[in-house]
């Protein structure tokens, strides 16, 4: 099963299609996340994948460096769980993992 990163639009969007090649966060990125592909999760949809290589330091929390993504030719829904989270473990898509 794959975990999935919510993120919010315009972002998710601007990643998916290779403008946006950071992500920045409050926390440090989780380091069983760092080199494997995670969901992109945004408005109730998979978008595609992104995996992450380096999280740095900075004044206002930590850099996450995208090493690569991959779009889905059309966005998939998916089962969100109840209650406010940015990571979702085993998502659940249409009824399937």
């Amino acid at each position: 099963m794959t975990d999935g990163l919510i993120i919010r639009q315009p972002y998710a969007d601007q990643i998916m299609n290779g403008e946006k090649r950071i992500e920045y966060r409050k926390k440090k990125l989780p380091d069983d996340k760092r080199f494997i592909d995670v969901y992109v999760l945004s408005e109730g949809h998979v978008l595609g994948t992104v995996s992450f290589d380096n999280c740095f330091d900075n004044e206002n929390g930590y850099s996450w460096h995208i090493r690569r993504h991959s779009k889905f030719p059309e966005p998939k829904r998916y089962i969100h769980p109840k209650g406010a989270r940015v990571w979702i473990r085993g998502v659940v898509m249409n009824g399937k993992n």
